[in-house]
């Protein structure tokens, strides 16, 4: 949902293109002297005497150095930079017709799995793109090199250097170049892994063969009981970098998911295996409307194991158009499933679909406290995003404040704090400072004091409050409410 289609190499060479979530635009850096034809990228702050220039000889002469940085849809007065995506490198005005991995001498891709791609090696967050003539005079300009990181650039700057933060921070980086139809190279692009795009084959035909064989062995014996499969998180991922190759592997990456959903598969990784699996069932689905309706026809079908396949992949769906009717099916196999994880997963789906409004009252009622609190959590999303009112949110959460359990009062307080606008909507805050749970009724007392516009009459029982814990003997709370008259006072002299 809201998940950003791969660019093509084009789209991202022409900058302000329209994302998901915002835009990627065009910054201007100014010109980069390339005399050597050589273009040498890398961390400059380590590693700079080791670089190897890339491979490949541009025609000596000045070139057009900018940025292509992610525009949030909305951007906060807080905001003060922007993530950056890619550092390009081209002639005035280039058209590509091909583009290939921008490789070192002796780089090997022999070992590489699908979708792997070589890069160079960040370690400071930082990453240059410089002629190769000044590599070793460049070291004595460190000093000024981070200068250039740090500064906000400007058009019109003539260098042989650019240097930037990558925002991705440390990592390996793919670098790429651009052709005419003639051959020539006039342009590289940086890819600083911020948002998908579609990459230059890297395998050949024997080598992609036997990527496919390898996947194919280790899904298989994913499915064998007490397996363990080494990487087996990498080789779902891989499924998804085979393209129409990796179809035919799909049903093998369901059963993977259905195992990581019932507990039955794990996988090492920062990344859950879950996760993995819905993402890359989600990437076919997105570009085959068949596939896609096989998920939906999932959670009609009555079969558990089914509806939670389908929920794990459809959060990892855009449904472009289809917001309504998905939202609707999705909300109809919750109300009849009796399973609290599968109302949850539905939760989650629900907190990006924007299309309809479900019957939110229904899910504040479950009995589940993960039911509870996931219904929390998806209406702080909607409401932040504007898909649902922040006076549906209230109406809904309001009632879990007194619910029995502390951590759905805390969420739901959390919720209540953060829309409590106006003496209206903080009504409810109001009602808990007489709660008999001495943590509720701090919390909700701590909220009110953090509110700019309370009148004198809803002060006073909240200074009443605080003034009781200030007292009481327990240190942690006292200093709490210490520290919450202290906001009191100050925002009732604003």
């Amino acid at each position: 949902m809201a998940r950003q289609s791969p660019l093509s190499l084009d789209q991202v060479l022409e900058g302000d293109v329209r994302l998901a979530r915002g835009a990627l635009v065009a910054y201007p850096l100014g010109t980069i002297e390339v005399p050597t034809g050589k273009l040498v990228a890398c961390d400059p702050l380590a590693g700079l005497s080791r670089a190897p220039a890339f491979t490949v000889a541009f025609a000596p002469g000045g070139y057009e150095a900018s940025l292509r940085v992610i525009r949030p849809e909305v951007v906060p007065p807080q905001l003060v930079s922007f993530d950056v995506a890619q550092l390009v490198v081209a002639s005035p005005g280039a058209r590509c017709a091909t583009w290939e991995l921008a490789l070192v001498p002796f780089e090997d891709t022999s070992g590489l799995r699908a979708g792997q791609l070589p890069g160079i090696r960040v370690e400071t967050a930082t990453a240059a793109i410089f002629d190769a003539g000044v590599q070793d005079r460049l070291g004595e300009a460190i000093d000024r090199v981070r200068a250039a990181k740090e500064q906000a650039p400007g058009g019109g700057v003539a260098a042989h250097a650019f240097a930037v933060a990558s925002s991705a921070g440390d990592g390996s980086y793919p670098a790429f170049v651009g052709r005419t139809a003639t051959g020539e190279p006039v342009a590289l692009i940086l890819d600083f892994r911020m948002i998908p795009i579609v990459t230059p084959p890297v395998l050949s035909s024997a080598q992609l063969d036997a990527r496919v064989a390898a996947v194919t062995a280790d899904l298989a014996r994913a499915s064998e009981p007490g397996a363990v499969v080494d990487d087996l998180g990498l080789s779902v991922d891989e499924v998804g970098e085979l393209g129409d190759r990796g179809i035919p592997l799909l049903v093998a990456v369901e059963r993977v998911l259905a195992g990581a959903l019932a507990g039955t598969l794990k996988a090492r990784g920062f990344i859950s295996l879950e996760t993995r699996a819905a993402t890359v069932l989600g990437q076919f689905a997105d570009r085959d409307s068949k596939l896609a309706d096989r998920y939906l026809r999932f959670l009609t079908a009555g079969d558990t194991g089914g509806v939670r396949i389908a929920l794990a992949v459809a959060r990892e769906m855009a449904w472009t158009g289809r917001e309504a009717e998905v939202s609707e099916l999705i909300d109809r196999a919750a109300a009849t499933a009796p399973e609290p994880e599968v109302v949850v997963a539905a939760l989650r789906c629900l907190r990006e679909l924007s299309g309809s409004e479900p019957a939110w009252e229904r899910y504040a009622g479950h009995p589940a406290v993960d039911v509870q609190r996931a219904l929390i959590d998806t209406l702080f999303g909607r409401v932040g995003m504007r898909v649902t009112s922040r006076d549906t949110g209230m109406r809904v959460v309001a009632p879990l404040l007194r619910a029995d359990h502390g951590r759905v009062r805390g969420n739901a307080l959390s919720f209540v704090a953060a829309h409590a606008e106006g003496p209206v909507n903080r009504r409810p805050l109001v009602e808990l400072l007489d709660h008999g749970d001495a943590e509720t009724a701090l919390a909700a007392a701590l909220a009110l004091a953090g509110k700019l516009d309370l009148a004198p009459d809803e002060r006073s029982p909240v200074r009443v409050v605080l003034e009781r814990f200030a007292a009481g003997g327990d240190r942690m709370r006292a200093s709490r409410a210490s520290f919450g008259l202290a906001t009191l006072t100050r925002n009732a002299g604003t």
